[in-house]
């Protein structure tokens, strides 16, 4: 009978390499959770780090890792900014063709897009790389930890971080959720000031409504998983913003050649306004209004900037000169301008309605026209088969005649 004082205490057991799996069980076969479990057990071991710092360091690998195909997909996003507003004319039409179910109408527009989309280079598989890549291994990583603490590893009880007592009990004041989640709002919010003005196939208010909900999502996800993942997905929340930051640096994209963000673009001059021929400065409230427009161009790209300016410049031109004019030129050139846009919001509703009547007229004509065709091919029909029953009656004459004879 074996004596159970000579079964070691697993406590007693050194650490090396192969312990999580040999010694505590967490044998995952292989893929992206084991892949995880080698670089945690070879960080804590090789480098003789801490379980907690090996954490840290494992969250950094995996965001790091990412980075080549985050450069790939920013230069995808720089792109899609140049061809967006080549390309949103045909997306328009394409929504309006699907509306009036047009299909040819949208199998041609298709083709518009894809051939825009080869001219310049667009491959919107590179821009989901990054994300397609880090959710296996994050989900491995996820698993490997919890089971650590689940288990728990005994390195995991008896190390603290900061106000944290060990590795396998959640963070009881919420820090360590609020702040990966903070970080992981800002980088959302960093990547979308970047990516202003880049045709998206999901719309602005999507894009919204997700960095919204991503840091409320996660908090609730991460308050209560143990103290490791929590760590993990701190110090990934940590890379990923330091990641999203260097590549929205001026210097860095330039390094890299990405693509200048909107942000970094020169504004263009102010365009200067022509009278009789001959150019001229603008009037100070025409500069002043340019340079409130001016204030406010952060994020937008240089189309939006232009036209805004160009905008700005013209309304307060017209104020400027309208100003220098008599009361009552100015209440003549109001009359007319109410004058004017009511023929015209006449002559469209008039258009509208014949437009309605012509479309019911040509409707109705094809109508009356099918009923028509039906009846005369029904007509025939019955005029067919008349002459074949009376073909019949004379050949059955005939051969009976025949037979008497």
């Amino acid at each position: 009978m074996s004596d159970a004082s000579a079964v070691p205490n697993i406590e007693d057991i050194p650490e090396r390499i192969g312990y999580l799996k040999e010694i505590c069980g967490l044998d995952f076969g292989w893929g992206p959770t084991a892949t995880m479990e080698w670089i945690l057990e070879h960080t804590h071991i090789w480098a003789g780090l801490s379980w907690t710092t090996s954490i840290v360091l494992l969250g950094i690998a995996l965001r790091s890792t990412m980075f080549p195909f985050l450069v790939g997909s920013a230069e995808q996003t720089g792109r899609m900014r140049k061809m967006a507003t080549e390309i949103k004319p045909v997306q328009d039409a394409y929504r309006e063709a699907a509306r009036n179910q047009d299909r040819m109408k949208m199998s041609q527009l298709q083709l518009e897009m894809r051939a825009l989309k080869d001219s310049h280079g667009v491959n919107l598989k590179k821009a989901f790389y990054p994300l397609l890549i880090q959710l296996p291994f994050g989900f491995g990583a996820w698993r490997v930890l919890r089971n650590c603490a689940t288990l728990p590893v005994p390195g995991f009880i008896t190390e603290s971080w900061l106000w944290t007592s060990d590795l396998t009990f959640s963070d009881p004041y919420f820090i360590m959720p609020a702040i990966s989640s903070a970080m992981i709002y800002v980088t959302l919010k960093m990547n979308a000031n970047a990516n202003q003005g880049t045709a998206s196939v999901g719309g602005p208010d999507a894009m919204a409504i997700l960095r919204k909900a991503m840091p409320v999502l996660s908090f609730a996800f991460v308050s209560f998983q143990p103290g490791a993942v929590q760590l993990y997905f701190v110090s990934s929340a940590a890379t990923g913003l330091a990641t999203a930051w260097l590549l929205q640096n001026a210097a860095i994209r330039r390094y890299l050649k990405l693509p200048i963000l909107a942000k970094d673009e020169p504004l263009p001059n102010a365009p200067a306004s022509t009278s009789n021929g001959a150019d001229h400065p603008p009037s100070s409230a025409a500069a002043a209004g340019f340079m409130r427009t001016k204030s406010s161009n952060w994020g937008k790209s240089r189309a939006q900037i232009m036209e805004e300016q160009a905008r700005a410049l013209e309304e307060q031109e017209a104020k400027a000169a309208q100003q220098n004019r008599s009361g009552i030129d100015r209440a003549v050139d109001n009359v007319k301008g109410q004058w004017t846009d009511i023929k015209k919001h006449g002559r469209g509703f008039v258009e509208s309605v014949a437009g309605s009547v012509d479309e019911q007229a040509a409707s109705n004509k094809r109508k009356q026209r099918e009923v028509y065709d039906a009846r005369a091919r029904a007509g025939l029909e019955e005029e067919r088969e008349a002459k074949n029953r009376e073909l019949g009656i004379q050949e059955t004459k005939r051969e009976g005649g025949m037979r008497r004879r």
